[in-house]
């Protein structure tokens, strides 16, 4: 259990990155991140009915983590700026 103790600490730090991802996605492309939004609710809602212990929770936060970090991407742009990227210093020059 100690093992995945970085994990849990590193998926709560991101956690206000993926509520910042979120609002901006929904501010820039609304409709594309509002259908994408929804089927991620759905799923996080799904896997929380199907919880039953500690141990499924684990797995079940593994299981949403990939989905979530598009938007916890989105929302390290955010904070951070798009313009210290090597895909944006790329365009730049």
């Amino acid at each position: 259990w100690l093992a995945l103790l970085p994990q849990v600490w590193l998926s709560y730090l991101l956690m206000p990155c993926l509520v910042i991802g979120i609002f901006a996605a929904l501010r820039h492309r609304w409709t594309w991140a509002g259908f994408s939004i929804a089927s991620l609710l759905a799923v996080t809602v799904n896997l929380a009915a199907a919880e039953a212990n500690v141990g499924t929770a684990l797995r079940h936060r593994d299981m949403l983590i990939p989905l979530y970090a598009i938007y916890i991407a989105g929302g390290l742009m955010s904070v951070f700026g798009a313009a210290s990227s090597p895909v944006a210093a790329g365009d730049a020059a």
